[in-house]
């Protein structure tokens, strides 16, 4: 009979135990798990080499969120991002604009959005129309090559 109490008081303290560890790890981790902040939009854009889920989205060269998932529109043949952005306060009207630019020469690929001067505000599921590929170092280089060769 004692051998079944010290079981159950050792299942309490562990079931205690993992409660309290899972809390504090929702809590320390910001509580993102219990609440969702900011809100999504998206964009099509014929090119998006070198992006993937995570990169940053940025406004002025502040990030102010991160691509979320990244699909391809099959009857478009476009890639279609989420874009998350976390800052509520954010406020890009219809006539935003959003490239994909690199950081320096060769550095890493981001979203940049440029809010324009619109009535109407985007609000979380709607669209950017305008929308910039990447520019591809491989064709600018190719094209210069293709106008300076031999005529």
């Amino acid at each position: 009979m004692s051998e079944n109490k010290t079981a159950i008081w050792v299942g309490l303290f562990l079931i205690l135990g993992i409660a309290c560890f899972t809390f504090f790890a929702v809590w320390l981790g910001g509580n993102s798990l219990l609440r969702r902040e900011g809100y999504n939009l998206y964009a099509s854009f014929d090119s998006v080499s070198g992006l993937k889920h995570g990169t940053t989205v940025e406004v002025a060269g502040v990030v102010v969120g991160h691509v979320g998932k990244v699909k391809l529109n099959h009857e478009k043949m476009q890639a279609r991002l989420q874009l998350q952005i976390s800052d509520t306060s954010l406020a890009l009207d219809e006539e935003t604009v959003a490239s994909i630019r690199t950081k320096g020469i060769i550095g890493e690929r981001y979203v940049k959005l440029v809010p324009g001067a619109g009535e109407r505000i985007l609000k979380d599921g709607d669209s950017i129309t305008e929308t910039q590929s990447a520019l591809e170092l491989e064709d600018v280089i190719g094209k210069f090559l293709y106008s300076v060769g031999p005529k």
